[in-house]
Order: structure tokens, then sequence, then C-alpha cells
């Protein structure tokens, strides 16, 4: 009697069993699926058939996804997560630090010699350490593979301006080369004390934001310029000029997503004047509003000022090898959606085969329309698990009584 009893409990048991994984195994397929309810925008993503895609962000899917583009999903013609990644950058080779030899002055000009060895290593820039302040001077590189004959290779400005600001730029950039020896020359430096060698990786490209509105405002002594970019764009560089043909004024960099709350993004001056190269001004931010807030001091407003704001493009490669045409969802509605784990996302460059890919194609932006479902609860989603769990649960029970009818008979 007792064994038929626990035969009995053993089939309930395996029930409840089999109808638990069975819950997980729904609940864990469903998971997969992306509900686009969850996102505010789409495109359409063609391309060829069955190739990996590389697929150019324009400024509106930029503004409109996150910062990281964690909320992008690619979904294949049925439905199905299309694995993407953005495309890495070539890693530049680490710099060298060389030796100076020979460090002196020839006829008030003053002379250092590196030497890069026998290994052939291509270079295009030194990074100097020079001593003391308040100097602007031209250096000349030449580069020899004897040491009797040098050629040219480049000239440079470097300087220390302290006004109202201060400014420092000791980098010297030249034409590629592999020659073993490289010499500077220069006029009005107080010394050369050390030098690092690099070469530049493949030039870094960008990509020119149009703001769609500038306005400029005199505030007392000092003029305010703020640029719309109409999007939440990442900027790179800010390049500014203005007409006047001779200045040097202090200049701070701001920036917004609305307009209203502003940061610093970057502090500098503005100069032009003989023999100086305004260079860019480097920020790391992604806004849609940048204000210029340039210091007259007691000098009069600065002529037509104009700012030319960069940015890195933004290129996804899109695993091929699902039938098309794609839909790309983003702009997330929520700040629960978790980023995709994708196997593609920590392969090494090498092993993506780029030179596979097509360039893919967007569609025009689209809204998606309402706000987002409200999540239904598991037994709204699954209502047949109920009849499911009643039935094991019946079968159990009818089985167990079967067996104790048989014990008593």
């Amino acid at each position: 009697m007792k064994s038929a009893i626990a035969a009995a409990m053993s089939l309930v048991l395996v029930a409840l069993v089999a109808l638990v994984a069975l819950v997980a195994a729904t609940a864990a397929g469903a998971s997969q699926t992306i509900d686009p309810q969850r996102f505010r925008y789409e495109r359409t993503l063609t391309g060829a058939t069955g190739r990996p895609l590389l697929v150019n962000l324009d400024e509106p899917l930029l503004g409109h996804a996150r910062t990281d583009l964690s909320d992008i999903r690619i979904l294949d013609a049925k439905g199905a997560q299309v694995p993407w990644r953005t495309v890495p950058e070539v890693a530049a080779p680490r710099p060298l630090s060389i030796p100076l030899i020979d460090v002196g002055r020839e006829s008030g000009v003053l002379v250092a010699l590196l030497d890069l060895g026998t290994s052939r290593r291509i270079v295009n820039r030194i990074d100097l350490q020079i001593p003391g302040s308040n100097f602007v001077s031209r250096v000349e590189v030449l580069g020899s593979d004897d040491r009797v004959t040098f050629r040219s290779l480049g000239k440079t400005l470097v300087y220390d301006v302290r006004g109202a600001t201060h400014s420092r730029s000791t980098a010297i950039s030249f034409r590629s080369s592999d020659l073993r020896y490289l010499e500077l020359r220069a006029s009005g430096l107080p010394g050369f004390t050390a030098a690092t060698v690099s070469r530049q990786g493949v030039k870094r490209q960008y990509r020119a934001w149009k703001p769609i509105s500038t306005t400029r405002k005199e505030r007392k002594a000092t003029t305010v310029v703020t640029l719309d970019l109409g999007y939440r764009l990442p900027v790179a560089l800010l390049n500014v000029r203005a007409a006047t043909s001779v200045y040097e004024r202090p200049l701070e960099v701001l920036g917004s997503s609305n307009g209203s709350s502003w940061l610093p993004l970057a502090e500098g001056r503005l100069f032009r004047f003989e023999g100086s190269a305004q260079g860019p001004i480097a920020i790391d931010a992604q806004v849609r509003f940048l204000r210029l807030r340039i210091e007259n001091g007691d000098d009069k407003p600065l002529g037509a000022v104009t700012a030319r704001v960069l940015g890195h493009p933004r290129t996804l490669y899109v695993k091929g090898g699902a039938p098309g045409p794609y839909r790309m969802l983003y702009g997330a509605r929520s700040r629960s959606l978790a980023a995709p784990d994708y196997d593609l996302a920590r392969m090494p460059r090498l092993a993506l085969g780029l030179d596979q890919a097509v360039q893919g194609h967007l569609s025009n932006e689209r809204a998606l329309q309402g706000p987002a479902a409200p999540a239904k609860s598991l037994l709204d989603r699954y209502p047949w698990l109920i009849e499911a769990a009643l039935a094991l649960v019946a079968i159990a029970f009818g089985a167990a009584g079967l067996i104790i009818f048989r014990s008593k008979a």
C-alpha cells in the first residue's frame, strides 16, 4: 500500500517537474523575440543578399540612438536577430623614445640628431621636450641613411605663448620616412631635452556636421556664438576662425543636449598672427548645441566668426547569411533594454572578413507610433499552460488511483 502511494506521488512530482521545464523553455525562447513596440524608430536595411554589410550611420540615427549604440537591433526577414558591431579601427604602432645625440649649435642654429637604428621603422611624428617658455620657432626635420647626405622632410611651428591664456605645442609632423637618421634644426629655441618618435596610424576620417542655425550675441565684453546641430551628434573637433586679421583671445566651448543646461567642454585661445597656425579644438562629447564664449577684453568684437564642427563617422558591420531585407530598430523607449551580446563583437578585426562586406543602404527613418505595449503576465502570454498543467495533474492522479486500486485488489 505504501509503495503504491509513493509511486503515485512520484508520478505527480514528475508531472510538476516537466511543467516547470516546459515553462522555462518557452520563456527562454520568447526572450529572444524582439518587440518593435519597445523602440521609437525603424529603418529598412538593404544590400547584397547573404553578404556582410557596412552601414554608415547618418545624423537622425546617431541623434536618436543611444550614445553607445546599444539599443540598435537588426532583424532579418523572418524576425530573427542579425548580429552587428562597430567597425574597429586600425591600431597605430606604439611611440618609441629615442635618445638625442650630437646636440649643439651651428652658427646659432640648434641642432640635434636621432638614430632610429637598422629596424627601418616608419615614422612621421616627433614629440619634443623643450625647456623654458615664451618661444616661437620652426623646427626642420631632415633625414639620412648615411649621416652624410640629408634631405628635408618637413617643417613645423612649435610655440609656447603666454598671454590671457597659455598655449603650447611641441609636436612635429613630417613626411613619412624609414631613414635611419633624423636631424632637427631650429632657431630661437632654448634647447631639446628628449624626443619620442611615432607613426600616426591610418589618418582618421572626419565628417562635417552642418549646423541648422548659428546665432551670435554680444554680451558686454563677450561674444557668444551658438550652433544648433539639429541632432545630438558626436563631436570630435571644432575649427574656429574669425575675419579679423590679428587677434589673440580666450575661448570657452560649452555643450548642451537641450539648449538650456550647459556643460564646459574645452578651453583654449583663439589666435591669428603672422607665422601662427590655429589648430582644431579637441572635443569628446555628444551634444546638439555648441556655444562659443570669446572674451574680448578691451578690444572690439572680432569680425565674422565661423565654426566647423567635425565628428568621426560611425560604421556598423552587419553579419551576412540571413534572409533580407533587414529591419533596423533603435531609440529604446526604456532604459532597461540591455545591450546585445554577440560573439561577433568579440572577434578581432582580421577575423571579420571586412574585404567581403558590401555597402548597405538605409531607408528614410520611420517613427513607430504609440507607447510600448504593457508587459503581459506569463499566464496572459501562455494561456495553454494552465490546460497543460491540469492535464498533467489529472493524468498523474489517475495513474496513482489505478496503482492504489490494484494494490488493494
